[in-house]
C-alpha cells in the first residue's frame, strides 16, 4: 500500500488597515503619525500619493498611543483587543494642495485598501488624555483643527475656547469621511453650561454645526461616540472656525474656461442662510473641481461643463410657460419650494436621440429629481428619476417619435413635503453618442499565489 498524503495549499490572512492618526496635517509641516492595521508583518510598505506630500517608504517601529483606561472594567476582566500601531510621518510641502490625500499599506500577503489624509491650512491640535470631563477641557484657539480619538469604550473628548457674542462659529466634523469608525455626537455648551442650538446639518454621516455665539465667554464642544464604543481607529477631524460655513452653491458650476458670478449659501446659526456672492474664473479643462468659498470659507465642489449654461428662472411651473431650452446646454436650476416644478421646451427632430441627464449638487443634497419627457397631450414618453441612478446623477437615452415641439418636466420625488434652495440640480440636454465608462467596485485584490 503506497501511502497518500494531501497537501493543502495555506490560507493566508489579508492584511488590513484601520486608522491613521493625525488623520492629516497643515501644509508646510511634519506630521508624526500613527498608523493602525491587522496581519501587517516588518517591513510593511506605507505608500502615500497625492501632490505635496511625501512619507517613508516603510512602516517604523510599533508604538502605541496614550488611552485612558475604560472606567466600566473591573481589574482583572478581559481587556478589549485594540489594533496594533506603527510610527511613520508625512512631510507636508508649503505649496501642498489642500484636500484629500490618499495612504495604502502593503506586504507579501497583499494590499489593504486606500485610505485619506487631509491636508488644511489651519493650525492643528492633538488631543490627550485625559479630557473625558468639563473641567480636563483642552483650551484651543479659534481657527484651528482638532485631531482626537474615542480611544476607550466610555470616553469623551472635552474642548474649551472663547467666542464674542454674535460670532457664528462653525464646527465642520469629520468621521465617516475619514473611513472612521466613529458615529460622533457632537454637543456645545454655553459660558452657562446650558446647551447650545445649532444649525445641524450632515456630510454624509457626519454632523456639521453652526451657531451663534448668544454671549461672549468659554464655550466647552464635547465628542462622543452614539455607541459608546472605542478604539484607537475612532478618528475624528474638527475644523473649529469663525469664517462662513458653506452649505452649497448656485449655479454649481459653469462652462470650462468662462468667468461667471456665483452664490454662496453659508449657514447663518440661527435657521437662516446667507448669501455671498463671488466672480470665479473656471478652469480650462472640464470636470469637478474643488473651490475655496469667499471671505475664508470651507471648500466647495463645483463642475466646468464642456456646453453652454443656462440659468432657471421661476415662473416656469406648468407646460405652458415652461422656459426654451436650445440644446445642446446645461440648465441650472433649483426646486425652491415644497411644490416647485420647472419645465422646459425644446425642439427636437427624429433624426437626432438625445442624452438627458439630472445630477445634484453637492452630492449631499437632499433632492432626488425625477425627469420626464412629454407630448403636446401631456403624455409621458420617457422617464427617470434619481433614485433608480447611481448617486442620485440620473441619465435618460430617448429619441424623438418625429420631428417637433417636446416638454421637459423636473421635480422633485419629495414634492409636497420637501423643497428648498439647497435642492440644486443640473439638467443637460445634448445629442445621444456611444460611449461607456469602466468602474471597480474595489481599490483592491488580492489574490493567493497558485489560485
Amino acid at each position: 500500500m503506497v501511502p497518500c498524503i494531501a497537501f493543502s495549499q495555506q490560507v493566508t490572512t489579508d492584511p488590513a488597515s484601520t486608522h491613521i492618526f493625525p488623520a492629516g496635517g497643515r501644509r508646510g509641516s511634519r506630521v508624526e503619525v500613527r498608523v493602525g492595521g491587522e496581519c501587517l508583518p516588518p517591513a510593511t510598505r506605507f505608500r502615500l500619493w497625492g501632490d505635496g506630500v511625501t512619507a517613508p517608504p516603510e512602516l517604523g517601529e510599533r508604538t502605541s498611543g496614550q488611552y485612558a483606561p475604560s472606567p466600566r472594567r473591573k481589574p482583572g476582566e478581559q481587556q478589549v483587543t485594540y489594533p496594533r500601531e506603527w510610527r511613520s510621518q508625512v512631510e507636508i510641502a508649503a505649496e501642498a494642495p489642500l484636500g484629500v490625500k490618499l495612504w495604502r499599506l502593503s506586504c507579501a500577503r497583499g494590499g489593504a485598501g486606500a485610505r485619506p489624509f487631509v491636508v488644511g491650512d489651519l493650525p492643528e491640535f492633538i488631543e490627550t488624555e485625559p479630557n473625558s470631563l468639563p473641567d480636563e477641557a483642552q483650551r484651543v484657539e479659534l481657527p484651528v483643527t482638532l485631531n482626537g480619538q474615542i480611544a476607550g469604550e466610555s470616553d469623551l473628548d472635552y474642548y474649551r475656547f472663547n467666542a464674542q457674542a454674535g460670532d457664528v462659529v462653525r464646527v465642520d466634523v469629520a468621521a465617516a469621511r475619514l473611513g472612521s469608525a466613529l458615529d460622533p455626537i457632537v454637543e456645545v455648551f454655553g459660558p452657562d453650561s446650558r446647551r447650545i442650538a445649532a444649525d445641524d446639518v450632515r456630510v454624509g454621516a457626519d454632523p456639521v454645526l453652526a451657531f451663534r455665539a448668544p454671549t461672549s465667554g468659554e464655550f466647552r464642544l464635547l465628542v462622543s461616540n452614539v455607541t459608546f464604543r472605542g478604539g484607537p481607529s475612532y478618528v475624528y477631524r474638527i475644523t473649529l472656525s469663525t469664517a462662513p460655513l458653506v452649505r452649497f452653491a448656485f449655479p454649481p458650476g459653469g462652462q470650462a474656461g468662462t468667468t461667471r458670478d456665483i452664490d454662496f449659501f453659508a449657514l447663518a446659526g440661527d435657521g437662516s442662510l446667507k448669501l455671498l456672492r463671488e466672480r470665479v474664473s473656471l478652469p480650462a479643462a472640464s470636470g469637478e473641481f474643488w473651490m475655496g468659498g469667499p471671505v475664508g470659507a470651507n471648500a466647495v465642489p463645483l463642475v466646468a461643463g464642456d456646453l453652454p449654461e443656462g440659468l432657471e428662472i421661476e415662473g416656469n411651473n406648468s407646460r405652458e410657460s415652461a422656459t426654451e431650452l436650445a440644446w445642446p446646454l446645461v440648465m441650472n436650476g433649483q426646486l425652491q419650494t415644497i411644490d416647485d416644478e420647472d419645465w422646459f421646451r425644446l425642439n427636437c427632430r427624429q433624426a437626432v436621440p438625445l442624452s438627458i441627464e439630472c445630477s445634484v449638487h453637492p452630492n449631499w443634497s437632499p433632492a432626488l429629481p425625477i425627469v420626464s419627457v412629454t407630448d403636446a397631450n401631456g403624455g409621458v414618453l420617457a422617464s427617470a428619476s434619481a433614485v433608480q441612478a447611481a448617486r442620485g446623477n440620473l441619465r435618460l437615452e430617448w429619441r424623438p417619435p418625429a420631428d417637433g415641439t417636446y416638454w421637459l418636466r423636473v421635480r422633485d420625488l419629495q414634492q409636497g413635503v420637501r423643497g428648498g434652495p439647497e435642492f440644486v440640480y443640473r439638467l443637460s440636454v445634448r445629442e445621444a453618442v456611444p460611449d461607456f465608462a469602466l468602474s471597480l467596485k474595489a481599490d483592491v485584490i488580492n489574490v493567493v499565489q497558485g489560485g
